[in-house]
């Protein structure tokens, strides 16, 4: 790709993105982590999907203009007419690739979405939205697959398959979602991943579609690392760390989730750490604050208590070496170091909320004295901390991460890896 082309996608993201702000809702983080209020992961009354955005795009005039939205009728029918609504859908996809009119295409764009509803806003039935889902996924998964196919385009496919994802929960756009986390372009990547967030827990718990989740999950993942330096790196990173760990953002909705994320997803999150963790031996990356984030499902009780010491001693370990790289570089004078030390001791603060939360002595899941204050020590950290206070609250967080693996059992835990050039 050209570098007129690739700086011509970052553009067209950032306009995209922008015009439908509520997107970021649909693939958040981890949220910030709150002591003393343990989340529900299975409530009696799930909340409703967010209802789509209203429609803003208006056709200039001359432009083509999008049909009239699928009647009620149809949408809330039990037995829905698949031609019709195929039909339907691949006329608006068809418009929407046509890049000269691009009033039209963002009109399209709102259609997609608006047919998630009827016209009053009430969701659709379920075997409605799941034919529309797999309309959708085929007629913008060709279109974007083909050799001419824009960076508008694909942008937009990825907006309309994260909503299509999120209000129906069924896994039919996984396919679609697939194709855009493994384009060339980040801009492409970020809504690519945006769009699986919702695919993933909905396939972990579908019959047809659970044998897939793991391997879907790997290729969240391995967007992230082909993504982990340049351009949107940092969303990027944060929105897959957000994608691996949906135990609180789509637990409430789909019950059955929190069992499994210990099992299909744990692995995948340690593995993305690790690979991470070497990125950090050979200086400091960006996106630190996503890594510290992406613990902190593994020490939520509903993961921990659902995995084996062998499996807790590997997260504590992966979260040291965290600590300790981070440390590292957030005392050094490395240029690159410097220009993102903010963000680093920003982890580091947020390491020692999660170790503070996880062993409150009064309602943690794993009640530790000397892992708390360790926590609230490196939680107490600030930018202007100096290197003596970094180092004093690292040690204290490797002496009592230590100390807690060797009471379930371990032999303690090693110290951080050296880094393969460490900084003056």
């Amino acid at each position: 790709m050209s570098s007129s082309r690739f700086l011509v996608g970052i553009a067209v993201a950032i306009s995209l993105l922008f015009v439908d702000i509520s997107l970021a809702q649909q693939a958040p983080a981890p949220p910030p982590v709150q002591p003393q209020q343990p989340q529900n992961t299975n409530p009696t009354n799930p909340p409703p999907p967010p209802p789509p955005s209203p429609v803003r795009a208006v056709p200039l005039p001359g432009d083509p203009v999008p049909p009239a939205q699928l009647p009620n009728v149809l949408k809330a029918a039990a037995g829905p007419n698949q031609e019709a609504i195929d039909a339907a859908v691949k006329s608006v996809c068809d418009m929407m690739a046509d890049d000269t009119h691009p009033a039209t295409q963002s009109a399209c764009r709102d259609w997609l979405v608006l047919g998630l509803t009827d016209s009053n806003g009430n969701p659709d039935s379920a075997q409605f939205l799941q034919m529309y889902s797999q309309s959708v996924n085929d007629n913008l998964l060709k279109l974007v697959k083909a050799p001419d196919a824009s960076i508008r385009l694909k942008i937009l496919a990825g907006i309309v398959a994260a909503r299509v994802g999120d209000a129906s929960l069924n896994a039919e756009t996984m396919d679609l979602s697939s194709q855009l986390m493994k384009d060339s372009s980040p801009a492409v990547v970020l809504v690519g991943v945006k769009a699986a967030a919702p695919v993933l827990p909905a396939a972990m718990v579908s019959p047809v579609f659970a044998a897939r989740a793991q391997p879907f999950a790997q290729e969240i993942a391995k967007a992230a690392i082909r993504n982990s330096h340049g351009p949107l790196q940092g969303s990027i990173v944060h929105f897959a760390y957000g994608a691996l760990t949906p135990l609180y953002t789509y637990g409430p909705r789909i019950p059955g989730l929190a069992p499994l994320v210990s099992q299909m997803l744990l692995p995948v999150v340690l593995d993305l750490e690790g690979q991470r963790l070497q990125m950090y031996r050979k200086g400091p990356v960006g996106g630190a604050s996503e890594d510290a984030a992406g613990f902190v499902e593994l020490f939520d009780v509903n993961v921990w208590d659902a995995v084996n010491a062998k499996t807790q001693i590997a997260i504590l370990q992966a979260f040291s070496d965290l600590v300790g790289l981070t440390s590292h570089w957030a005392q050094s004078n490395d240029p690159a170091a410097q220009a993102g030390h903010d963000d680093l001791i920003n982890s580091l603060k947020l390491l020692g909320n999660i170790m503070a939360i996880f062993a409150n002595p009064a309602n943690g899941p794993a009640p530790d004295p000397g892992l708390f204050t360790a926590g609230q020590l490196m939680e107490g950290l600030g930018t202007a901390s100096p290197n003596a206070q970094i180092s004093t609250s690292e040690t204290a967080m490797w002496g009592s991460l230590s100390a807690f693996a060797k009471s379930k059992g371990g032999t303690g835990i090693n110290p951080a890896p050296l880094v393969d050039d460490v900084g003056p």
